[in-house]
């Protein structure tokens, strides 16, 4: 079952309407998959620096008490993995993602970087107008 519940505490974070009975499209979880995939390679790739920019130790670790707990209530205790739990760490996966995102971003050549960053607007107003038609 922690396959399927893990995809549930996905799409829910992303967006799930209507009481968790109305996903978004599968294109729309694609792209949230790979913005987070983005984020998350960037944070490998660059450990050191980035863990060393100011607070994000912190965010970092209230974020992953944020998700331990929600694990905790959502898989164990109340068997509804819903990622709602975790909005309160918001604002740390925010800063935390955009500095992934980034330092992914920095890896790209210049010249492909404004054609880059065109795409993935575009994604995310496609990701913005999929979650729109599904509530």
């Amino acid at each position: 079952q922690l396959g399927a519940w893990w995809a549930i505490f996905f799409s829910s974070f992303w967006g799930r309407f209507g009481q968790m009975t109305q996903p978004m499209s599968a294109a729309a979880y694609a792209e949230a998959a790979l913005l987070s995939v983005a984020a998350l390679a960037g944070w490998l790739h660059d450990w050191d620096r980035l863990s060393r920019l100011p607070a994000r130790r912190l965010l970092l670790a209230a974020l992953g008490l944020t998700l331990l707990q929600n694990f905790i209530v959502g898989f164990f205790m109340s068997y509804q993995p819903q990622a709602r739990l975790s909005f309160s760490a918001l604002a740390a996966w925010a800063i935390l993602s955009w500095d992934g995102l980034r330092a992914t971003y920095d890896r790209f050549p210049a010249p492909s970087r404004t054609r880059l960053a065109w795409i993935a607007a575009a994604l995310l107003l496609l990701l913005n107008i999929d979650a729109l038609t599904h509530l």
